[in-house]
């Protein structure tokens, strides 16, 4: 247990510090979960799955994954905050990150995957709105285009991963501006938000849908507090074997009984992965690339599998599906990183750091989803 003023146990603090932690790897596993799970809604089939019927219901293995995006991103862009130059430093960074990305996949969706998924191309490309499609890339939103991929059975959404990506960006600046107001300095004060959040996300699931508008941001929005919190509370955190067993056990059981497991995963579901981001045996299996994919997978996997399925929809199951899609998504997602993402990233200049004891994998190399 930890006393009042110290935790007498091994805390996230050392490890923090140390530096070392597998979040790209844990970021690649929970792409290939996303990619895993859309293709079962992809191909809208009714497969068996031994992974996905592990899952309660009320989420599905695809959310899970998408909100632990959120953990790791709100531990990470928490650390950015705190050891960047300023709000206008941070901003930037936030924005040289996730924006020339997003825009470049918006752009291949709308312009190439969407019209290839059409009967006439031509005509669907004389059709888009180029105006309201700059708009909506501007400001983080789905696509502002015409469905497509009309014959495939989940027909419509030309990359319906993108709305997420508005979300976390919309938790940047809410990060950002309880900095600037001082609640940083005061963590009992976000500790106290994150328990608010909390409540309101464990009665989220008893609100009438019809009610429910922002249903997805405050899951989203609650997850990323839950690694912010983590990250501002690392000193305080145990990290022992014990601690470890009762987030297992109580992930475990709340998911067998279906009670609390959603209501609990922010809190069990971040101490687990926490605990794997600074797992030394993990870190000692040289597993992690040595390019970070996960954010152009996240962004591309979704026309490719719209793509393959209307070439072949007939011929694949959510498995065979998922490979080729992987194969695609990540080949779309080495050229992301080697010619979008990693050149705006050198853009960032050097700025001094409020904390420069504290040294983790840069929180701007592992930025959105």
């Amino acid at each position: 247990m930890c006393g009042v003023r110290r935790c007498s146990l091994p805390t996230l603090a050392g490890h923090v510090i140390a530096g070392r932690n597998s979040f790209q790897l844990i970021r690649l596993v929970l792409a290939v979960a996303v990619v895993y799970r859309h293709s079962f809604d992809l191909l809208a089939a009714g497969h068996a799955d031994v992974v996905l019927d592990l899952i309660p219901p009320r989420t599905h293995l695809g959310r899970i994954a998408l909100c632990f995006f959120m953990v790791v991103s709100g531990f990470l862009v928490a650390r950015s905050w705190e050891t960047r130059a300023g709000w206008r430093d941070f901003l930037r960074r936030r924005v040289l990150r996730v924006y020339p990305a997003f825009i470049v996949a918006s752009v291949v969706s709308a312009f190439v995957a969407a019209p290839l998924g059409s009967a006439n191309p031509l005509a669907y490309l004389g059709s888009i709105d180029v105006l309201g499609f700059v708009a909506g890339v501007f400001l983080l939103d789905k696509l502002s285009i015409p469905p497509s991929f009309l014959s495939n059975p989940y027909s419509g959404p030309v990359n319906g991963s993108l709305w997420s990506i508005k979300i976390e960006f919309e938790c940047y600046l809410l990060l950002m501006t309880l900095g600037l107001v001082g609640a940083f300095r005061r963590r009992a004060l976000m500790l106290a938000l994150f328990a608010a959040m909390l409540v309101a996300h464990a009665l989220q699931g008893y609100v009438p849908s019809s009610l429910d508008r922002y249903a997805h941001h405050l899951q989203l929005a609650t997850f990323f507090m839950a690694g912010t919190v983590a990250y501002l509370y690392r000193d305080r955190i145990p990290r022992s074997y014990g601690w470890l067993e009762v987030a297992a056990l109580t992930t475990i059981c709340t998911a067998i009984l279906e009670v609390g497991f959603l209501e609990l995963l922010p809190v069990t579901g971040t101490y687990l992965l926490l605990w794997l981001a600074y797992e030394p045996r993990l870190l000692a299996v040289p597993l992690t690339p040595r390019v970070d994919l996960s954010y152009g997978i996240y962004l591309y996997a979704w026309p490719v599998q719209q793509l393959l399925v209307q070439a072949s929809g007939a011929a694949l199951n959510p498995h065979t599906l998922s490979a080729w899609a992987l194969i695609g998504s990540a080949a779309l997602a080495w050229c992301s990183w080697s010619y979008v993402e990693r050149p705006f990233l050198a853009l960032k200049r050097p700025s001094s750091a409020r904390s420069p004891a504290i040294a983790v994998q840069p929180a701007d190399n592992l930025g959105a989803p």
